[in-house]
């Protein structure tokens, strides 16, 4: 069985898609991994973790028209270089699971009469993955709401967004040890997600002036790579700031708050653990984290705080989910409704029944 997996540019592509690659490669499947040398999982994937070829291919660098004719010329290469590399490796079956990069992929694949599955992470679909779900075998949905944004119902499977297995499988007392507390601190993360968040950074050094010096309660500050000068900043009592964090899933298994991103990845694993959280959106991801965030706060799952907002509105939601542990437990129970601990199974069921049919001819 051979299986290509292709999706990146930003983790909230990449992550779900390495997810899927390694259920599968626990079947025994050979994956083979395409993604974009523009994108997040060019350093990510330096980890020879599976076969892998990225493509010429980028997004419109700010929506600028003037680099149309550039980008053109990647999205014509990419096309070309994406169908020689799906003809070579002869798959079964090519999951995408969102952006530029999966595109050209997808389609190659779909040229070819190669089975597609599509995943969509976010509560708005994607331009790339709207287009070739007109085509695709299966698309999978994190949301329901995303439902009535597709023409056809009949290949639509409602899976929510697949979360690596470690996260689901730490304990709270493995959390506990390698954060080094005790079960009787509040543990509160702060992270900006892959890349980081100055402005989560910087509304944060402002709340720490007044807020940080606070009985039982642990500020576990990850300040982003791309941040690293805000580090400096951030030196406060209760306050423990490093510039990237490579055991998540055993931070997350301790957290009691989470004040983040609204990223889809990031989203699905918070809710797996029922964490309390605010959510604040990356305003330039083209409105899909504010719809995302919204879905969770207008389910009472997650309280949301708007990027130019946070100067206002983020000292007393925190100092809220810090001191009312009755709202605190409300919102955990209310995200915990949303998890859907069988999405990455659900999912690769779903590629196993396209691939099954072929197999048996």
């Amino acid at each position: 069985m051979k299986v290509i997996i292709s999706g990146g540019g930003t983790g909230g592509h990449l992550y779900p898609a390495l997810a899927i690659g390694r259920a599968f490669r626990e079947l025994g499947a050979e994956i083979l991994y395409i993604g974009s040398e523009f994108g997040i999982e060019k350093k990510v994937m330096g980890n020879d973790e599976f076969d892998c070829r990225l493509l010429p291919i980028r997004g419109l660098r700010g929506g600028k028209i003037s680099s149309l004719p550039k980008s053109a010329w990647m999205v014509l290469k990419s096309e070309r270089m994406a169908k020689k590399i799906v003809v070579d490796f002869d798959p079964d079956l090519i999951v995408g699971t969102g952006g530029y990069a999966s595109f050209p992929v997808l389609r190659a694949g779909q040229s070819l009469h190669i089975p597609t599955l599509l995943h969509e992470a976010n509560a708005e679909m994607g331009k790339a993955n709207l287009a070739l779900a007109k085509k695709a075998d299966t698309v999978c949905l994190t949301y329901q709401d995303t439902v009535s944004q597709l023409g056809k119902k009949e290949n639509v499977l409602l899976t929510g967004m697949p979360v690596r297995r470690s996260v689901a499988a730490a304990l709270r007392t493995d959390g506990a040890r390698y954060v080094g507390i005790d079960d009787d601190v509040t543990l509160v993360v702060i992270t900006g997600g892959s890349q980081g968040a100055h402005h989560i950074n910087m509304a944060m050094k402002s709340y720490y002036e007044t807020h940080s010096v606070r009985e039982n309660v642990l500020f576990y500050h990850i300040a982003g790579r791309l941040n690293r000068g805000d580090i400096p900043q951030l030196d406060y009592p209760n306050v423990r700031v490093i510039e990237y964090e490579d055991q998540m899933d055993l931070v997350l298994a301790r957290a009691d708050i989470l004040v983040g991103r609204a990223g889809a990845s990031s989203l699905a694993e918070i809710s797996l653990r029922g964490i309390a959280s605010i959510l604040v959106p990356y305003p330039f991801s083209h409105g899909h984290q504010e719809k995302n965030a919204a879905y969770y706060d207008r389910h009472g799952a997650a309280k949301m705080v708007l990027d130019e907002e946070m100067a206002e509105k983020l000292a007393p939601a925190l100092d809220r989910l810090i001191e009312d542990k009755s709202y605190r437990r409300q919102l955990s129970a209310n995200i915990l409704k949303e998890a859907r601990a069988d999405a990455l199974d659900t999912i690769v069921a779903a590629g196993l029944e396209l691939i099954n049919p072929i197999k048996e001819k």
